[in-house]
């Protein structure tokens, strides 16, 4: 970053390989992805097909036994796409700020549907 560029983000972004699924309207299966870093309030990810990505998302990310010391835990979040990067040799890279998120219940019968929920604050 050089002296005229100043950070935007409002709270710490994490590097991480995480799964992501983009739940897109209309569409039976997920589109399988990456997050290569996350935040409370933000994400970027790639998806590896060239797909039409509304301005309201909705996505699953996993987080691993090794990020939760437990089990794996699912997280549905809502976002807002604010850039979209088409060239990239790991495929769409998509920029969301997150404005709510629901912890997946695995044991619910209704799962994944059953969910604990938060809204951020960015």
């Amino acid at each position: 970053m050089t002296q005229h560029q100043f950070e935007r983000r409002l709270r710490p972004r994490f590097s991480v390989n995480l799964p992501v699924e983009l739940l897109q309207a209309g569409q039976q299966q997920p589109i399988a992805g990456m997050a290569s870093n996350i935040s409370v309030s933000g994400i970027y990810f790639f998806v590896s097909r060239e797909t039409g990505v509304d301005p309201e998302i909705q996505f699953v990310v996993t987080f691993p036994p090794e990020f939760t010391l437990a089990n794996s835990v699912k997280v549905r979040c809502q976002a807002k796409v604010i850039r979209l990067d088409r060239e990239t040799a790991r495929g769409l890279g998509v920029a969301a700020a997150i404005h709510h998120y629901e912890f997946l219940d695995r044991t619910d019968s209704n799962y994944p549907f059953a969910a604990m929920s938060a809204r951020t604050n960015n």
